[in-house]
């Protein structure tokens, strides 16, 4: 690219003129090329790789982590990867006490929307606990492509826990170096 440069705007023949030969120019040019050639491909081959499997792995922990907190009243969020959408109508991040929520998921076979009245996230106590939240006065409604009638389901109170074998199942593909025309994927 530098000598392309170089030759577009006529200063390979300046260079030529002033007593410069070509097989200087070219190895000036190399002698930069070459280490930043060699570090790159270095980077490319190991720290690439292990950043991208680090970033799928907080990509994954984050996903499956049941944390209201990163949600703000009035904001719909969603996942295309996951297919989730949640929407908070209020929140009170005193008391981790939240208004009028609507949760949609999107699965292989069916769909399901749960729209609660109020729902507030209770953390572990304890390693063995998992965290949840708690749901009051709302509806399920699952949605299947193959059934005639769908499910509807209220209920006064109910426990949400998010599926945790999504960490373990969460598969990403790394960038790694390709050989030989192959990639290598990665399972996380």
């Amino acid at each position: 690219m530098g000598l392309g440069r170089l030759s577009r705007d006529q200063e390979l023949n300046v260079l030529r003129s002033v007593g410069v030969s070509g097989t200087r120019i070219v190895l000036i040019v190399l002698t930069v090329a070459i280490p930043v050639g060699i570090v790159s491909g270095i980077l490319s081959s190991y720290v690439r790789p292990w950043a991208y499997a680090e970033s799928y792995i907080l990509d994954a922990q984050a996903e499956a982590e049941l944390n209201t907190n990163r949600f703000q009243a009035g904001r719909f969020y969603g996942s295309e990867r996951t297919g989730r959408i949640v929407y908070v109508r209020s929140k009170n991040d005193t008391d981790k006490q939240m208004e009028d929520v609507f949760h949609y998921i999107r699965k292989p076979d069916s769909s399901e929307i749960v729209i609660a009245k109020q729902a507030r996230q209770i953390q572990a106590m304890t390693p063995e606990q998992r965290p949840h939240i708690q749901l009051s006065d709302g509806f399920i409604y699952q949605l299947t492509n193959t059934a005639t009638i769908d499910d509807v389901i209220q209920f006064e109170h109910m426990t949400y826990f998010i599926d945790s074998d999504y960490v373990l199942n969460y598969r990403r593909r790394a960038a790694l170096p390709e050989l030989f025309g192959n990639r290598i994927n990665l399972v996380i």
